[in-house]
């Protein structure tokens, strides 16, 4: 090769390891997804704004609702695997943003102790989560996975409260590796 001539350009190659999403090897360009970070400071409301901050914790929890209803609509167009095994998760996603147990425990907070919605909704949150991991039974894993449920119905919910938006990844060329710490079925 002439000195003049142009060399072609030489990437270093980067492995990763973690959990793909399905088996064989990536080659493309990486986008590292970080999820944004909520930062909820436990806040007391004055008593008379508790008709305000509840209107306001119903409009995220109903904002939640749509949004798993247009993601569920939207699952059509996925594989078959992929809507058997997604479907059922956004409609425990959906009974869980109707009168459960936590959506009237952070009403309660909200109206009882005075507090932000925020803080009512990841404190009840919390509280589930813990007392569910805390629940005695073989199944450890599936304790898990329903605890981190909850959790993930209460960063909806937050996100909605707080305008954070969420992670977005239509504007993705194709062929974009996609390296995240974790991904949900809302991603």
């Amino acid at each position: 090769m002439k000195p003049t001539e142009a060399q072609p350009s030489r990437r270093r190659e980067m492995r990763f390891s973690g959990h793909p999403i399905s088996p064989g090897i990536g080659i493309g360009p990486v986008y590292e997804a970080s999820e944004p970070v909520l930062n909820i400071q436990h806040k007391k409301i004055a008593a008379a704004d508790i008709a305000a901050e509840t209107a306001r914790l119903e409009d995220a929890i109903s904002l939640s609702r749509k949004q798993l209803i247009k993601l569920k609509t939207k699952l059509a167009s996925l594989p078959e695997q992929s809507q058997t095994e997604i479907d059922p998760l956004i409609d425990a996603y959906l009974h869980m943003l109707g009168n459960s147990r936590l959506i009237r425990g952070a009403r309660l907070r909200v109206s009882d102790t005075l507090l932000a919605p925020e803080a009512a909704v990841m404190d009840e949150a919390e509280a589930q989560a813990e007392a569910i991991l805390a629940l005695t039974g073989s199944d450890k894993v599936g304790r898990q996975r329903r605890a981190e449920e909850v959790r993930e119905i209460a960063r909806r919910i937050l996100r909605n409260l707080t305008r954070l938006p969420f992670r977005n990844f239509t504007e993705l060329k194709p062929g974009t590796i996609l390296a995240a710490e974790s991904l949900r079925p809302a991603d």
